[in-house]
């Protein structure tokens, strides 16, 4: 519920870009999954935010 909360909020539209979604029906979106060209960008993300967390930084 909250992925499909964010996905569509106006002002986050940039969400969108990221995840892809089927939707079976009208009112469900599921199978959420990371588009394939930035899958890389995000797991360097995460793992650069898990490194500074290790060391107590703030982002």
């Amino acid at each position: 519920t909250t992925i499909s909360r964010e996905i569509g909020i106006k002002s986050r539209d940039y969400i969108r870009q990221l995840i892809r979604y089927d939707r079976p029906n009208p009112w469900e979106k599921e199978n959420y999954r990371l588009v394939d060209e930035y899958k890389d960008l995000v797991k360097d993300v995460l793992n650069e935010v898990l490194e500074q967390s290790k060391k107590g930084e703030g982002l």
